[in-house]
């Protein structure tokens, strides 16, 4: 049994699918649906049953159902929808049977692409703090929610979950001792966090998640995995947007990209009302003021402490928004302090462990008490006030733990429902940014999300530091690695790549403009953190200034799957040094000016030629202020070491 359309070319047998797309030439499959469970396998391979066509239309994309049904009830079901148009796939699978169900995995088959040399993979953590980067397919890690795959002169197949209602979608890669690579899709639970490294044994803190822990869900009333989305294309920028946009679901925000300054990079915890309301001039009118963490009596308490009791929360942010600016406030809504009155007086409502070594409980959000405890804090919240918040640590507070008090509400389960009961109280009009989210789960839920771990903050954290005092570099190149690998994530939310700043003598004047310039590839949030009393006056230009770059527009690394970019395989630290980040970032705006940034990641400046945008007349270095006319196909522009050029091309 065949679907043919324009685009792709998907055979049915028993059990599986193959499918063909000949502009690209990648072939997939055969591909086979299965489940673990806790007494073994059970496959759609071979089974008894049969595919069943249907017309439908999924998420807006009009085509054609194949159902398989096994002729068993308690076999593997799968549905596979085939657009008319475009060629792209979308898969979920099903089971019904009276087991305790460890995994499922929607397909496991094998991959050809088309070219030369040996085929990439873009990874990607599962949460924000995640190590991304380009790694060799063969031995690649673990990507979480999404997945790329390009071989160099020829096609690439990308690969995306919807956002999760219960289960943690992830794949990987393989190659046999024939060379076939294969790709293996699992809908599982939480992965478990790990840490090494550090300031403790003088390297860089590695920090990431590990394959999904088992569900152990009783599947007698069926499971069934997130809606997977398949695309392929000659183009892996292109193709990878292409199923990102399928995916959609960024939550609208009406205004332009949020703005302003937060206090944690330079106060961090010993923040103070004084120090929020001297930064209330620093900040132009109509931007934010955040108060980070520091303000609380403890997590889990949110109240304000002795430092800020006097202001009171609801007095600081009526301080702010009577000065014409925006005030915003950090919570950590799922970490909960041992000595606590929620934690004395709700014990079971908490489960046992909480970040690293840190003295806590996790609020445990399959509980409808904990649900309607979140709804009331985000009313509060709002009540208050303030205009924006910034919930942090969501992966480890809110999915991680096992032993819920409801066994059928799974990590991701539970980490969703207190998301949207926070949000709920919160409230439409109050900005949520994301951080420490697990990704896939940050569509329709945040207006932005952080896509990497924290910057060096050269006074905040002096007495924690993930890498070595006064190497900035091992904090701005990670922020431009994962900014590149998840540029694609702008279809979901404001992509946060973490604050901007130029605190001297930490940062250069130049890694200052590249930070700042790194901010605006995201397309926003922009978000200032330096004490703006020890600022000199220079640095805040190279601050203001930038602004003017930020305009909501993403840009694109067109270099990402150079081979300069290519990691080594398998798991990986954020912080850890690898490969360079890529180079050359493009952004094409509404007024039709095309912005090229160029970084430099050596410590010696560089001059590079750059492929001149067809129509373009005038090339303007845009911290430089320097225009020139072009009339050729190429243009150089000088890098400084550890610096950036942006230049604006205009037609």
């Amino acid at each position: 049994m065949e679907i043919t359309t324009a685009a792709v070319e998907v055979s049915l047998s028993a059990g599986t699918w193959h499918a063909h797309w000949p502009a690209s030439g990648v072939r997939v499959g055969p591909m086979v649906a299965g489940a673990e469970l806790a007494t073994g396998e059970v496959t759609s391979a071979g089974a008894s049953g049969e595919w069943h066509l249907i017309p439908a239309t999924v998420d807006g994309r009009a085509g054609t159902m194949a159902r398989w049904t096994p002729t068993r009830s308690d076999g593997i079901g799968v549905e596979l929808h085939v657009a008319d148009d475009g060629g792209l796939l979308s898969l979920t699978v099903s089971l019904t049977r009276d087991a305790r169900v460890r995994r499922l995995r929607p397909f496991t088959g094998s991959l050809a692409i088309p070219g030369t040399g040996a085929v990439k993979s873009l990874v990607s953590g599962y949460d924000s703090w995640d190590y991304a980067g380009v790694q060799p397919a063969e031995t690649a890690a673990r990507t979480w929610w999404s997945g790329l795959w390009v071989r160099e002169g020829g096609g690439a197949v990308a690969v995306h979950a919807a956002p999760p209602k219960r289960l943690a979608t992830s794949f990987s890669t393989s190659q046999n001792a024939m060379r076939t690579l294969s790709v293996n899709a699992v809908a599982g639970g939480t992965p478990g966090m790990w840490m090494e490294g550090g300031p403790v044994d003088g390297t860089p803190m590695r920090f990431g998640h590990g394959d999904g822990e088992p569900l152990d869900l009783d599947a007698a009333d069926g499971i069934t995995s997130e809606a997977i989305v398949i695309g392929t294309g000659t183009d892996p920028l292109t193709t990878l947007e292409t199923v990102a946009a399928a995916i959609g679901g960024r939550r609208p925000w009406p205004e332009p990209p949020v703005h302003g300054w937060a206090s944690w990079y330079h106060f961090g915890s010993a923040v103070t009302p004084d120090d929020v309301v001297a930064h209330i001039g620093y900040t132009p009118p109509g931007m934010l003021v955040q108060i980070d963490d520091g303000w609380q009596i403890a997590n889990g308490a949110w109240e304000a402490n002795d430092r800020f009791a006097a202001v009171g929360m609801a007095g600081l942010a009526r301080a702010v928004t009577e000065a014409g600016r925006r005030p915003g406030l950090w919570l950590a809504p799922f970490r909960v302090g041992v000595d606590t009155p929620l934690a004395v007086e709700h014990p079971d409502w908490l489960l046992d462990g909480g970040f690293g070594p840190m003295p806590e409980k996790t609020l445990d959000a399959s509980r409808p008490e904990a649900l309607e405890w979140l709804r009331q804090l985000g009313r509060q919240v709002r009540s208050w006030g303030y205009t924006m918040v910034k919930l942090d640590f969501l992966a480890v507070g809110g999915a991680e733990r096992p032993d819920r008090h409801d066994p059928t509400v799974t990590g991701t389960a539970a980490l969703r429902r207190g998301l949207e009961a926070m949000i709920d109280g919160l409230g439409p009009d109050v900005y949520v940014l994301g951080c420490g989210m697990p990704l896939g789960l940050a569509p329709g839920l945040v207006h932005s999300n952080r896509i990497g771990m924290d910057l060096d903050g050269p006074v905040a954290q002096d007495s924690f530091r993930p890498f070595p005092a006064g190497d900035v570099m091992t904090g701005i190149r990670p922020v431009a690695r994962n900014l590149a690998a998840r540029w694609f994530t702008a279809a979901f939310y404001a992509p946060d790549p973490d604050v901007v700043m130029g605190y001297a003598p930490w940062y250069s004047a130049d890694q200052t403009r590249l930070l700042a310039s790194l901010a605006a590839i995201g397309g926003g949030p922009y978000l200032l953190g330096d004490d703006f009393d020890e600022l000199p006056p220079e640095r805040r230009a190279i601050l203001e200034d930038a602004r003017a770059l930020v305009d909501g527009t993403p840009f694109r690394p067109l270099d990402l799957f150079d081979p300069a970019s290519l990691d080594t395989g398998g798991n990986r630290g954020f912080y850890e040094p690898g490969a360079d980040p890529p180079s050359l970032w493009r952004s094409d705006r509404p007024d039709g000016t095309v912005v090229l940034a160029v970084c430099n990641w050596t410590h010696e400046p560089r001059t590079v030629t750059i492929e001149v945008p067809p129509g373009t007349t005038t090339i303007g270095d845009f911290w430089t202020g320097t225009e020139t006319s072009v009339s050729g196909t190429t243009f150089e522009v000088t890098v400084p070491s550890t610096g950036i050029t942006v230049i604006q091309a205009r037609r």
